[in-house]
């Protein structure tokens, strides 16, 4: 389905209405809506268009995904379910080639998108996080069993301890800001 994103207006998709960073396939490459509740200016502005650090930190073929905006002080992290996806979608994401990332900040507690950021990832990023969901089909037998694990993981990790195992990358260039089209093959569960 084909969806049209624009900043200040409400976010078209299902979303969490907590905290949260959700990532979501979209074909060959993953965006991530970020939900806060209330988003201060400087947390706005720092999400949109200041320094980012993102990584990938990988457990037992499970992908965490940490990011750290530098400029908001918020870091947030989540991990990919590849059992959660239809086949389809998990094929076009694993076989795919892309490597942009787009970021929504939506306020959960009114469900208007506060801002959109979508950067050029480094393949190395996409090709370990694709590489850790191919292997997650193959040595888990359902999302449950990928669920537990992560579980395990981020109940003796924090977001920081995270960071700290990731592979990092930086990026200060941006790619697009305030409206996006994408087509998105799953909300959020």
């Amino acid at each position: 389905m084909s969806v049209e994103f624009a900043v200040g207006k409400e976010f078209p998709l299902p979303y969490r209405s907590f905290d949260a960073l959700t990532p979501f396939l979209d074909g060959p490459t993953v965006s991530f809506v970020v939900t806060m509740n209330a988003p201060t200016e400087k947390e706005i502005t720092g999400i949109r268009k200041g320094k980012v650090n993102y990584g990938v930190y990988v457990s037992e073929n499970v992908p965490f995904i940490v990011w750290d905006f530098a400029g908001a002080k918020v870091t947030l992290d989540c991990y990919i379910n590849i059992w959660r996806e239809t086949i389809g979608s998990a094929g076009r994401f694993i076989n795919g080639s892309g490597n942009l990332l787009s970021i929504f900040l939506v306020d959960c507690t009114t469900g208007i998108l506060h801002g959109i950021r979508t950067i050029g990832a480094e393949h190395e990023f996409m090709d370990t996080i694709k590489a850790a969901c191919n292997n997650q089909l193959i040595s888990y037998w359902a999302a449950q069993a990928v669920d537990d694990h992560a579980s395990v993981i981020l109940s003796t990790h924090l977001t920081a301890d995270l960071i700290k195992l990731a592979s990092m990358y930086s990026s200060l260039r941006q790619v697009s800001d305030e409206t996006v089209m994408t087509d998105f093959s799953r909300a959020v569960h």
